[in-house]
């Protein structure tokens, strides 16, 4: 690693907390020297929780000191300067996260890059001194450097991305699309180490054809090929949000055949399933979101503030009471951590919370009435709520929804803010779908964990690749999403940042 290419920055707070900061050094030194980092055990105790909106996925859901440490280890050295030392030689129990930019000429510009390492929540080691290079002493005649261990839960690595367009696959929008790779328990659940290729299963589903019936495409090679399923005996029936429980794909749906139906996964990829639609919900009931939340309970998100529940993977569905809103909940706009806590965000400004089985109505203050189109939590920070309005605004919550900011970006309050997605153990990485007046999306991919600001990567353009509207972003990894939308040049629109 050069020292003429490479900044060390910090991030005070963890992510979504403040945008990060160069340690600039005096003179003309510009970079650090960083040792490989060994080791890769976890410094912290994982509370482990599986994600049955993506399909059982082990995940991390909060993290607990051990008093074991066996951590990233790697050393920082770099010219001997009093403020980069006042940062990396705090008290240890003083944590903050690390990353080292290859940079592209340009320090100003936060986004030129080539790589990031970055470390979260990281601390001072054991190491913790200053050596002459030259002949290993300590004479302040000559040019010292500094030489500070440092020690981190895991490593993320970061290249920088590009968004395209992959080939033709159907003639239908496409409305959603989920990652339901399956992470096992002796894979690194946070998915730091999984292949930057992300070559896992993925399923997008679809408008009505010309036969009035909806499409699965699923791919299990990070969107090389797809498979196109029609959902026969759905008839009439646009599907717009999908999950997976177990062993089962849950889709609902809205149109004169709407409502939800599910099918076997192992069998959609052996091309002989069936779908069978939910108990209690009658063809035609329009369902606009699904989460699942545990290995046998979904809620659903309809019309005129419905909510239904299922205890029992999807097969039954039951209202949990009084509507707490007359408005219409959005497509595809309902996320969770645990069974505990639920949002859905809704048409004229409204969201929803479900806390420990309760449905409330929280106010987000000002977006007017504007709808709520995309609803965000960050793993393992599970008071922190962010919802995309129609307007193309961000805000965040980070107390449960009781209070809320706005959060700044290139071309803020352009269109519409149509996904948020966050990846990673900490939410350090949040992907967003921005569609413009033209109904033209790009994508962008947040470096801060949602602080947004300039530390934002603009992964290709409005009209390039895309030039029509985007849906929906599936994150299987910090640096691979597919994307899908609507019709642009006579097919749906699947696209592919990586």
């Amino acid at each position: 690693m050069g020292t003429e290419s490479v900044v060390l920055e910090v991030l005070e707070g963890g992510p979504g907390n403040g945008n990060w900061k160069p340690l600039h050094m005096f003179g003309d030194q510009s970079g650090v020297v960083v040792s490989g980092p060994s080791g890769g055990g976890r410094e912290f105790a994982d509370q482990i929780v599986r994600d049955y909106k993506l399909g059982g996925k082990l995940v991390i859901a909060k993290t607990v000191e051990t008093g074991v440490p066996a951590p990233v280890e790697f050393n920082i050295e770099l010219p001997f300067d009093s403020a980069v030392r006042e940062y990396l030689s705090r008290p240890v129990n003083n944590r903050k996260s690390l990353r080292l930019r290859w940079y592209c000429g340009d320090f100003a510009d936060t986004m030129n890059f080539q790589k990031i390492l970055m470390y979260p929540d990281a601390k001072s080691g054991a190491k913790n001194y200053n050596r002459n290079l030259k002949d290993d002493t300590t004479n302040t005649a000559d040019a010292l450097r500094r030489v500070v261990g440092q020690r981190a839960p895991y490593e993320v690595e970061l290249d920088a991305l590009t968004h395209v367009r992959l080939g033709n696959v159907g003639i239908l929008p496409l409305n959603k699309i989920i990652s339901v790779g399956y992470v096992t328990e002796g894979d690194d659940c946070c998915g730091s180490n999984l292949p930057n290729d992300g070559n896992q299963d993925f399923i997008a589903v679809t408008d009505a054809d010309g036969s009035n019936l909806p499409h699965l495409y699923w791919t299990a090679n990070g969107g090389t090929s797809f498979t196109d399923v029609t959902m026969t005996g759905l008839t009439n029936f646009s599907a717009v949000d999908v999950v997976k429980v177990g062993d089962y794909i849950v889709v609902c749906g809205i149109g004169a055949g709407g409502g939800i139906a599910y099918a076997k996964w192992s069998l959609i990829k052996a091309g002989t399933a069936t779908w069978t639609r939910s108990t209690n919900v009658s063809a035609g009931t329009i369902v606009n979101a699904l989460v699942a939340v545990n290995a046998t309970t979904i809620y659903s998100f309809g019309q005129a503030g419905a909510i239904l529940k299922s205890t029992d993977g999807g097969r039954t569905f039951a209202s949990i009471g009084t509507a707490v809103t007359a408005s219409n909940f959005s497509v595809g706009a309902a996320v969770s951590i645990d069974e505990n806590l639920i949002w859905a965000g809704a048409s004229a400004g409204v969201l929803v919370k479900i806390q420990n089985g309760a449905p409330s109505v929280v106010t987000v203050t000002g977006i007017g009435g504007s709808a709520i189109n995309a609803v965000a939590v960050p793993r393992s920070r599970g008071c922190e709520v962010y919802v995309g309005t129609a307007d193309g605004n961000i805000r965040v919550s980070k107390d449960t929804g009781s209070t809320w900011a706005a959060l700044a970006f290139d071309n803020v309050g352009v269109g519409a803010i149509d996904d948020l997605q966050f990846y990673g153990q900490r939410g350090e990485i949040l992907f967003v779908v921005q569609t413009n007046g033209s109904s033209q999306s790009r994508i962008i991919r947040d470096h801060s964990g949602g602080k947004m600001g300039s530390d934002i990567e603009i992964l290709g353009s409005f009209t390039n690749p895309a030039n029509s509207v985007i849906n929906s972003i599936a994150p299987s990894h910090y640096n691979h999403a597919l994307t899908v939308g609507e019709v642009n040049t006579a097919t749906g629109f699947i696209g592919k940042a990586s």
